[in-house]
Formats: structure tokens, C-alpha cells, sequence
């Protein structure tokens, strides 16, 4: 009795963009283009807050954003289906010193994208 062997050979290309070269931009109404990464925002300058992918066809469709007070969060927020949100709602409670840290947790556009914590956190300084 001879046995048969089947060998079959399946090669799967995923077709999916790097991540590495992703960026995303946060504008805040009435600053301007001010590098808020380095410069911060003071609390009265919290006001509508919209982040945009670098990539064309990628957008934001989920992020949590943070008030931060050394490792303590003042404030939370989850977004969904949106890349904006109303920062006057954590306006009262800042100070200079917090942060406000933006986790980008779900882009739409492109399949299978894996955001690495390099490139998926935003912290803005608060100043005075």
C-alpha cells in the first residue's frame, strides 16, 4: 500500500502600509500654527481640538485624549467616529505643569495597521 503525500504551499501577501513614516498633526482653533508639542497651550487657549493623519487616505477614527497631572488623569475622554473634540471641557481644571495626551487607537483607510506607541501617543504640555 503507497501513502500520498500532498504539499501544499500557501503564500499570503498582506498588502498594508509602514507605519514608520506616520505622523499625525494637532490644531487647536486660535493658535495659530504654533508647534504645540514644544510650546504647550495654556488652559485659556483650550478650545476645539482636531487631529489629521500624514497620510492621505488614513484617518482617524478613535482616540482616547488624557488630562494629565504628573501620573495622575484629572480628565478622560474616548472619541469615536470623530478626530476632533472640545478641550473647553478639561479648561477648568488646568494647570501648568499637566499634560494632555492623546492616544490614537484606531485609524480607518488603510488595512491592517498596527500603530506602534512611538507614533500612537501626543503629549502637549499646559503652560501659564
Amino acid at each position: 500500500m503507497k501513502t500520498s503525500v500532498l504539499i501544499l504551499c500557501v503564500m499570503v501577501v498582506l498588502v498594508s502600509f509602514s507605519d514608520a513614516g506616520l505622523t499625525f498633526t494637532v490644531k487647536v482653533d486660535g493658535v495659530g500654527d504654533r508647534n504645540l508639542l514644544k510650546e504647550g497651550l495654556k488652559p485659556s487657549e483650550f478650545r476645539h481640538l482636531s487631529i489629521h493623519s500624514s497620510e492621505e487616505n488614513v484617518k482617524i477614527s478613535s482616540f482616547e485624549i488624557l488630562h494629565v497631572r504628573g501620573r495622575s488623569t484629572v480628565n478622560r475622554a474616548v472619541v469615536t467616529n470623530a478626530n476632533s473634540y472640545d478641550l473647553n471641557n478639561f479648561r477648568s481644571q488646568a494647570k501648568p505643569g499637566d499634560r494632555i495626551v492623546i492616544k490614537v487607537s484606531k485609524l480607518s483607510g488603510a488595512d491592517g495597521n498596527q500603530l506602534s506607541d512611538k507614533n500612537s501617543v501626543i503629549q502637549i504640555p499646559v503652560t501659564h
